[in-house]
């Protein structure tokens, strides 16, 4: 059966054409999430489920109690569900490779193996390739981030603006657990076939007009050390509102894009399109370039190490706030 997309995974799942082994695996644990959860509301009826139905946690259980439960029939209806939730402490994957080879029809067995990717030299993995439906999930690239909310919101009920989409893509970055709280926190201030723009955006998401990232990532760019500071105060008063890892994330995917605009050379339509710049943000990208040029690796090299920092690795525990001041400082004088 091999790999299979996420889109076709969840047609054949929608159109009930269940195969008795699904493994999922990778580092965006989004997708496998959410093809997890459609078996385990739609696989079995609600009077199918009290019989039929179990939820097992990968490092809680082991070879011989999977292969008892993956092994017997189903009462009273035509599958049983098997689901291993965080299979990636599973311990002994190798003892499963004659299941995997010979299946019981009858059984849906879900390994959920979130965080990483099955290593493809392994054995176990070859079997799957080979009799199971074996499903990598990878992260979005950052540039169809905005595509992939649009999609979201049409099958929500809702419109939305270029621009909305792309400042919430700025805003929040391209985890997907991130993205969907923010939706989900958006769409239910909103009726139903509303179309969510800019202003909804930093209504519900916690974008102040004046007080914001992306105005710190501008004043950094245009060296207005009074606005800089004038920010980094407001900012550090307010850290609820503005929790120093989501600042992080929004200085690191400023800084990273201008990075990759330096590195291409270019700074056409087209370019900025595939760097996921819309043309309107492109002004403040274009002077970072100008401003920093090669120093802007530097920049987001050490953008990562602070947001190691602010989550307690190699750090003996810097209060956010002087993180804070730290991180604009030393890019600032870099």
């Amino acid at each position: 059966m091999a790999s299979i997309t996420y889109d076709k995974l969840i047609q054949s799942l929608q159109e009930k054409k269940f195969q008795p082994v699904y493994y999922l695996h990778g580092t965006e644990p989004y997708f496998i999430d959410h093809i997890s959860d459609y078996i385990e509301e739609h696989a079995l009826n609600e009077s199918e489920k009290s019989f039929n139905q179990v939820v097992f946690y990968g490092k809680d259980t082991d070879a011989n109690t999977l292969l008892n439960a993956v092994t017997r029939y189903p009462m009273m209806a035509q599958f049983q569900v098997v689901i291993v939730k965080e299979a990636q402490d599973f311990k002994n994957l190798a003892a499963l490779e004659n299941y995997f080879e010979k299946p019981v029809p009858s059984t849906i067995l879900v390994m959920c193996h979130k965080y990483k990717s099955l290593d493809k030299r392994l054995k176990v993995t070859k079997v799957l390739e080979q009799k199971a439906v074996l499903f990598e999930s990878k992260p979005i690239p950052e540039a169809k981030v905005p595509d992939w909310i649009e999609k979201y919101l049409d099958a929500s009920g809702y419109k939305s603006t270029n621009q909305a989409r792309y400042l919430l893509t700025e805003y929040v970055g391209s985890n997907l657990e991130n993205l969907t709280n923010a939706l989900v926190k958006i769409t239910s201030a909103l009726d139903k076939g509303s179309i969510i723009d800019e202003g909804d955006i930093k209504a519900n998401v916690g974008i102040s007009k004046d007080y914001n990232a992306f105005e710190l990532s501008g004043a950094i760019v245009n060296n207005d050390i009074a606005k800089v500071t004038r920010l980094v105060n407001y900012i550090n008063e307010n850290p609820k509102e503005f929790p120093i890892q989501v600042m992080i994330v929004v200085l690191y995917n400023f800084f990273s894009k201008a990075t990759a605009l330096y590195i291409t050379g270019k700074n056409d339509k087209e370019t900025l399109k595939s760097l996921g710049i819309m043309e309107w943000l492109s002004r403040d990208f274009q002077k970072a370039v100008q401003t920093y040029g090669r120093k802007l690796i530097a920049i987001s090299k050490l953008i990562q190490e602070f947001d190691l920092r602010s989550k307690g690795v190699n750090d003996t525990g810097t209060d956010s706030s002087e993180l804070m001041k730290e991180l604009v400082y030393r890019i600032v004088y870099i």
